[in-house]
């Protein structure tokens, strides 16, 4: 199962799950049968509770800050949970998924490193550590409870 960091900030804790989501893509890519079947659900988990956790905790903050970077990372979002929609539906032995899995592999990799060049030093240039701190607890209980309806 996914391990949460439990230390630093909001940016570290993310900048940590995007290797641990990394990671299991290489898994997916890298494996067969049951245990593909596996990790490839183990990633679906991750990405959906870090995205319900982003969208819940940072994109509020962001928008404040620079509301066009906050806007372009929801869109990327969004696209990115229609591929794995039907990925899930298709299932990792289905014909197709893995030219679909590499789309959104690609599309989860350009969604991070924009976070990392625009979205994460606004977050760090307007908020203070204990802000900082304090959304990295709010990320992971959100993460915890699975509370991520989207606030409009």
């Amino acid at each position: 199962m996914v391990k949460v960091q439990q230390e630093g900030d909001v940016v570290d804790l993310i900048l940590e799950q995007h290797k641990q989501i990394r990671q299991l893509f290489s898994r997916v890519v890298h494996t067969e049968g049951e245990e593909r079947a596996r990790t490839f659900e183990e990633l679906t988990h991750l990405l959906e509770i870090h995205e319900q956790a982003e969208e819940r905790v940072v994109h509020p903050v962001t928008k404040d800050v620079a509301r066009g970077v906050a806007e372009a990372r929801v869109h990327e979002e969004d696209e990115a949970k229609k591929m794995l929609k039907q990925l899930k539906k298709m299932g990792p032995d289905a014909d197709g998924f893995d030219d679909l899995f590499q789309q959104l592999k690609h599309a989860v990799d350009e969604h991070a490193t924009q976070e990392q060049r625009e979205e994460f030093p606004k977050l760090r240039e307007k908020c203070d550590e204990d802000q900082l701190r304090e959304m990295a607890e709010k990320f992971r209980k959100v993460q915890a409870t699975g509370d991520g309806r989207r606030k409009r």
